[in-house]
């Protein structure tokens, strides 16, 4: 298990929450969130504390569906409290499509296994495959969790046994 999904789980066991986890609730307790029309295509926009702010300030598109916002929400609190996330990123929409540097990769990676953790801890995602009777049944269980189905598919690959693999096929 990596260090920022290990920050999860202590956030998950100072919260005492369980799937479904009430994300706004735990990043209400370490940023300001609110909602907006963002440009662009952001999703959010993270703004760090400063001389104007005694808190982060989380700004959420508000025209998001509700998985991805709770997956949203999850991925700025990672910035927010994992240790060597410090502030240093932004974003320009010229680099847009460029690839911006390993260390802004490596960052936003660790912010979605955190987010990962956090809305569906390993250890509930293996208790959930292990009573499920079938792919359906997994799926379902896993969605309860209340995150898109792309997540359920990264959560249950996170799990399954080295040599196996997860496939998505269109019918």
């Amino acid at each position: 298990m990596k260090p920022e999904q290990r920050i999860a789980l202590r956030l998950l066991a100072r919260h005492q929450v369980s799937p479904p986890v009430d994300v706004t609730a735990i990043a209400e307790h370490h940023a300001d969130i609110e909602y907006d029309d963002l440009p662009n295509g952001a999703d959010a926009i993270l703004l760090y504390e400063s001389s104007h702010r005694s808190r982060p300030l989380i700004v959420i598109d508000r025209d998001r569906p509700e998985t991805r916002t709770r997956f949203t929400i999850a991925h700025e609190l990672g910035h927010i409290v994992i240790p060597w996330h410090v502030g240093e990123v932004a974003y320009h929409q010229e680099n847009r499509f460029r690839l911006v540097s390993r260390l802004y990769q490596a960052m936003e990676a660790e912010a979605n296994r955190f987010a990962g953790e956090l809305l569906m801890p390993t250890e509930w995602v293996s208790q959930q495959l292990a009573s499920a009777n079938d792919l359906r049944g997994m799926f379902r269980k896993i969605q309860k969790a209340r995150v898109s189905g792309q997540a359920v598919c990264f959560a249950i690959a996170r799990c399954l046994p080295p040599g196996n693999v997860l496939v998505q096929a269109k019918a």
